[in-house]
């Protein structure tokens, strides 16, 4: 629950030049906010389905949020959950894994959006 909330923060953050409510944005800007949001869960995936450790993800992580202006509490909340699910064992378990994630991240957005 407090990474669906941290979730709409980011999503209104990224979409919103201004601070607004999430029922003032546009479809469109909550759908790019989302799929933003999806995106990073995918890079975030596929770091966890290579083993990269999860300091290094934690680096990414808080560079991308200070270059790109997107709030940190998000982005950590992403990266340690999908650090909480396994790695695949095969190639194909593990884009899946990375697929999943993304789908995961659009999903709860757009279900705490609506």
């Amino acid at each position: 629950m407090m990474m669906r909330k941290h979730l709409v923060a980011a999503v209104i953050a990224i979409a919103a030049s201004a601070p607004v409510s999430a029922q003032s944005l546009s479809r469109a800007e909550l759908l790019d906010g989302c799929s933003l949001m999806a995106n990073l869960a995918e890079h975030i995936m596929g770091a966890r389905q290579r083993r990269a450790p999860l300091t290094k993800a934690l680096e990414v992580a808080s560079r991308i949020s200070a270059e790109q202006g997107i709030p940190w509490e998000p982005l950590k909340d992403l990266t340690l959950h999908a650090y909480e699910r396994p790695v695949g064992n095969s190639e194909l378990e593990r884009q899946q894994a990375i697929g999943d994630f993304a789908d995961y991240a659009m999903l709860d957005c757009m279900n705490t959006l609506n």
